[in-house]
């Protein structure tokens, strides 16, 4: 028998050995050993966050992470650097607005 039955669809054997097949050549997980630089992807510092983004390509391009895993993760890191940029951005316009403060004193002051 060719592997399908006489209505054309696969017999369980024939699906499970393309099962097989298919897995043996798909790309495997990603894991700390497989990652570039020892497992560690740069996010700490700041002007190393477009560099993750950039090893996250690289690992969608490599076929490491699949489409969905990758745009989640940087989804994610977009998010974050969202929050972070508005964290800074309220953190120096409280600067500002202290400066401001005591600018108007010094000129009340004169």
């Amino acid at each position: 028998m060719s592997g399908n039955t006489t209505d054309g669809r696969f017999t369980s054997e024939t699906a499970s050995e393309a099962g097989k097949r298919s897995a043996a050549v798909r790309p495997r997980k990603l894991t700390p050993e497989r990652v570039d630089g020892g497992g560690r992807v740069p996010w700490r510092r700041p002007m190393m966050r477009s560099g993750g983004l950039m090893c996250l390509g690289r690992w969608l391009a490599s076929g490491r992470l699949s489409g969905a895993q990758g745009g989640a993760a940087i989804r994610g890191v977009e998010v974050w650097m969202g929050v972070h940029e508005s964290k800074l951005t309220q953190r120096v316009v409280e600067e500002l607005t202290t400066d401001v403060k005591r600018l108007k004193k010094e000129l009340r002051a004169a």
